[in-house]
């Protein structure tokens, strides 16, 4: 986890891949599978989302491909490919600044972040702690320290809308 980001100037949009091989789940479709995660990624980098929509394309063996689109205030676009249909599993996320992006990739067995500025790239220190340890961890020093916690209920019910107007279920 990193304790604090670099500067890579006024964003001016964010990218993501997220999928696996598999499975074909048939109680949740790839926007809800796959989506809530990325998109609690981009709410934690910006706020509000103004407009969200997706594009659904079928692939071989009864695999999907779905296009999320977000807009954020300023014109900052955000777009994340989600599928169940790649060869094997991947999230990665970056950040686009006027001055440098920064990148996110996490493949399972590995995780790397990475500042890239003016043509060059920079590995940043991410820990590998074990995602109940890092929550457990995360959770003790909110006690501790008498702060609200990172992620939270707010922040779930905003993916969960997003993701609903994305799907076309409801307006944002």
């Amino acid at each position: 986890m990193l304790t604090s980001l670099p500067d890579i100037g006024a964003i001016i949009a964010i990218k993501s891949i997220a999928g696996n091989a598999g499975p074909v789940r048939h109680d949740a479709d790839v926007l809800w599978d796959w989506g809530p995660h990325d998109v609690a990624m981009m709410l934690s980098v910006l706020d509000e989302v103004v407009q969200a929509d997706s594009e659904t394309k079928q692939l071989a063996a009864g695999a999907t491909e779905v296009t999320l689109r977000l807009m954020f205030p300023g014109n900052i676009h955000a777009t994340a490919l989600l599928s169940n249909g790649l060869t094997e599993r991947i999230r990665d996320f970056s950040v686009e600044g006027d001055i440098g992006t920064l990148r996110y990739r996490d493949t399972g067995e590995e995780r790397v972040c990475m500042l890239e500025t003016n043509g060059k790239a920079e590995i940043l220190l991410v820990e590998t702690a074990k995602p109940l340890t890092t929550a457990l961890q995360s959770f003790t020093a909110c006690i501790k320290n008498n702060t609200p916690p990172y992620s939270n209920l707010a922040l779930g019910a905003d993916v969960v809308r997003i993701l609903a107007a994305a799907d076309g279920r409801e307006a944002l």
